[in-house]
């Protein structure tokens, strides 16, 4: 069995800088657990040239997943790096992942969002509670 794939995901944007930034904060995260993070944007970042992104396109939700199922992966751990209240987590993303599953012919399995996880965040955190870095993120598929 192999590990789960992890993504730090973000809107997406067509400015650069934003793909530019995405891809270092998934750097530092890899660099600091040991564990490849990919930087995957949910759309729009896929109109910017990769000429503008060091030769190298924005990796999109929906392709990136398309990919990783085609060579075999059937774990993932999404973390959202959203700012503000979003329904990408609630409503964009999980539609992605059905398409895909039905694409695939993968059965429904379980697809949920970490119970920390909320929008807006609590103002006061559980007393004792120190969230895990996957707090945001959704469980394993497979």
């Amino acid at each position: 069995m192999t590990e789960p794939v992890v993504l730090l995901v973000d809107n997406g944007s067509r400015r650069a800088q934003a793909t530019l930034n995405l891809r270092r904060i998934a750097e530092q995260i890899t660099e600091a657990c040991g564990r490849m993070v990919y930087p995957v944007s949910l759309q729009h970042a896929d109109r910017v040239s990769p000429e503008a992104l060091d030769g190298r396109a924005a990796n999109i939700l929906n392709p990136f997943l398309r990919e990783q199922l085609a060579t075999g992966h059937r774990q993932f751990i999404v973390l959202p790096l959203f700012f503000g209240v979003s329904r990408a987590l609630t409503s964009f993303v999980p539609e992605q992942v059905n398409l895909l599953r039905e694409e695939f012919d993968q059965p429904s399995r379980r697809q949920r969002l970490h119970p920390n996880a909320s929008f807006p965040p609590p103002k006061k955190p559980r007393r004792g509670m120190r969230p895990p870095p996957e707090t945001f993120a959704f469980d394993r598929w497979g």
